[in-house]
């Protein structure tokens, strides 16, 4: 078949036999739909009246509509209310401290601002005290 449309015509010079099965399937998966729709068309049930419209709500899946930015907008507060949190609670430290403050210290504040912000393992980022509360 390939053969044959390559010597045929100069049109069908680039014919390969991929480009043959992708038309092939295309016009496949145009007849199934079509037969999809007109099936689907067929079972439909009669429109209803004009009067008795009320807003009808249709299932599409998926997420409902707005809640993923709310998540990111959640997700991006609880962050800046850890490392703040994180901040205040290390100046305290500072403070209180005689001298140095204890190793693992701001290790130990992060933790617990993961748990406590609900925020996964490395959200909060390590930060110097001085780009949160310059002097």
């Amino acid at each position: 078949m390939v053969k044959y449309l390559r010597t045929s015509s100069t049109y069908c010079a680039n014919v390969t036999k991929d480009t043959i099965n992708n038309h092939q399937k295309k016009r496949m998966k145009q007849k199934r739909d079509a037969a999809e729709d007109t099936t689907a068309n067929a079972n439909a049930p009669e429109a209803p009246e004009a009067d008795s419209m009320e807003a009808t709500v249709v299932n599409r899946g998926g997420r409902p509509k707005g809640t993923t930015i709310l998540a990111k907008r959640t997700k991006e507060e609880n962050l800046a209310n850890a490392k703040d949190w994180v901040a205040t609670k290390y100046l305290e430290a500072q403070n209180n401290a005689a001298g140095r403050v204890k190793k693992g210290t701001l290790d130990a504040l992060i933790h617990q601002a993961e748990i406590e912000f609900n925020l996964q393992d490395g959200d909060v980022i390590r930060l110097r005290l001085n780009s949160v509360m310059p002097n």
